[in-house]
């Protein structure tokens, strides 16, 4: 586990389905920088929300809207939103019928969709890797449509993540505001 991003993300690349055979897995996460960019993401939900609640809320001319409630309620869309990103990049097997076996596959699904043709074409000559190297595609495309595989864990580490970002955010800008500055502890 050399890469900072396979480290935070352990809940995924520890699950048992991480351990695919033929890197599937790693080639999306790590290589594509999946990683990456989804950390990025989810840093940026649970700043966004986090300032969104204080300075459009907690700055009004009342504090009507700067209660503890709201402020559960803005950690609840920062953790809504950080599920929905994180299943654009699981992404779907969406087949809408195209000719042949072309899909219109997105996110994990097309990436290995496109690593298994590139091993299959890698394997040229070896007709009994290419069937293996099918086969373990087909397992993987079977495992993510009953949510057997590494979407949940993904989706837990990313809300985790943004949630986390929320709560920091909240601690750091809370004082920069009219009303919102005992959000979310009322200080006795």
């Amino acid at each position: 586990m050399g890469n900072i991003f396979e480290v935070i993300y352990s809940f995924v690349v520890n699950n048992k389905a991480w351990a695919d055979g033929y890197n599937f897995h790693s080639q999306y996460f790590v290589e594509e920088n999946t990683f990456l960019i989804t950390f990025l993401f989810m840093i940026g939900i649970g700043i966004a929300v986090a300032l969104g609640f204080y300075f459009f809320l907690c700055n009004g001319s009342s504090n009507k809207y700067a209660t503890p409630g709201n402020w559960v309620i803005a950690l609840v869309v920062a953790g809504i939103a950080a599920f929905f990103v994180s299943n654009i990049y699981i992404g779907s097997a969406n087949t809408n019928g195209l000719s042949g076996n072309e899909t219109d596959a997105t996110g994990f699904y097309k990436s290995s969709e496109l690593y298994c043709q590139n091993q299959i074409d890698a394997n040229d000559g070896h007709p009994d890797m290419q069937e293996q190297v099918r086969t373990a595609h087909n397992e993987l495309v079977t495992k993510l449509n009953q949510g057997e595989d590494v979407a949940m864990p993904f989706n837990i580490m990313n809300i985790v993540i943004s949630i986390l970002l929320f709560i920091v955010t909240s601690l750091c800008v809370k004082n920069f505001t009219k009303h919102g500055s005992a959000i979310p502890l009322k200080l006795f």
